[in-house]
């Protein structure tokens, strides 16, 4: 190394086209190559990983950093394992950060039973940081798939032989949470209050409304308002408790009947309640005023949907 490094002999080197062997040549050369050749020793792993995240980690040039970790975030190097106790090398991004790295179980809790998921295994807690980990590409959240709105909020949904569609205030019809339906299936407290503070972070794209016109410009456009996918399995199964731990459908149970350990007071809360299409609170006083006819004619308007509201 040190041969190669007096600048007499790097000019010399340089001039006949040789130079060092860049660490990043390396990686993208010799090791991720390895990779889906062969069995990989579980030592060999380590120490491949550990000079990945070394390299990554002395690289200043963010162009040369995000090419090197694009290759590595398509190239299955990472040892994970599943709900079955299966294991086997996966891609960055198809791996959450177990409670080990975390120090925080809610996904393993979230996905319990779930096979289709994969949590980093523990041979690289020695050296490996969280920060270094999830930089690699390994996820620290659920994954929540939606487009990302652009002006003002603004989903583009317009296929180029179709009419123009978009979503407004960031609505997505096609958004859905990773394993949403096997969760729902499998409900149990902890999924549910986990579900219920997931949807305060995404609480747009339950429910929402597009917009379509035949104009590009969106004149004479047409608004309706629908579910999203994850919206629509949302309201099809029971998966809300109220105060005895009964899962219930969210049309049949109001924010307050909830069990006491949801955070229910806030303003994303009463706002994921109303895209939930849960029974919405009546007024004590409004209530007083009217007779059973009023009370009646009320208690119909709320259970209606937003649209039908606006009819």
């Amino acid at each position: 190394a040190n041969f190669m490094n007096t600048p007499t002999n790097v000019d010399f080197f340089h001039k006949f086209g040789l130079k060092k062997q860049d660490k990043s040549d390396l990686i993208i050369k010799t090791i991720l190559p390895k990779y889906g050749k062969r069995i990989i020793p579980r030592k060999e792993n380590i120490d491949d990983v550990y000079t990945i995240l070394d390299t990554v980690n002395k690289i200043t040039n963010k162009k040369k950093k995000d090419e090197l970790l694009s290759i590595i975030q398509e190239t299955k190097i990472l040892h994970a394992t599943n709900s079955e106790g299966k294991s086997e090398y996966k891609k960055p991004r198809e791996i959450y950060l177990s409670e080990t790295y975390s120090s925080d179980n809610s996904i393993e809790l979230f996905y319990e039973g779930y096979a289709d998921v994969w949590f980093l295994s523990d041979r690289y807690k020695e050296k490996a940081s969280l920060s270094e980990l999830v930089e690699l590409g390994v996820h620290i959240d659920i994954i929540v798939s939606y487009k990302i709105p652009w002006f003002m909020g603004m989903v583009e949904l317009t296929k180029p032989w179709s009419d123009h569609i978009r979503g407004l205030n960031g609505f997505d019809p096609d958004a859905n949470i990773q394993g949403l339906e096997h969760v729902l299936n499998k409900i149990t407290p902890e999924k549910s209050q986990i579900l219920w503070n997931l949807l305060k972070l995404h609480k747009d794209l339950i429910y929402g409304v597009l917009e379509e016109s035949s104009r590009q410009d969106f004149r004479y456009s047409k608004k309706t308002s629908h579910f999203s996918n994850m919206g629509k399995m949302l309201i099809e199964h029971k998966w809300l408790p109220d105060k005895k731990n009964v899962f219930i459908k969210t049309s049949d149970i109001r924010l307050t009947a909830l069990n006491d350990n949801y955070e229910k007071s806030s303003a994303d809360a009463k706002y994921i309640s109303k895209k939930l299409h849960m029974k919405q609170e009546i007024d004590e006083e409004i209530l007083s005023r009217m007779n059973a006819s009023e009370k009646t004619l009320l208690q119909t308007y709320h259970m209606l949907s937003e649209e039908k509201q606006r009819e």
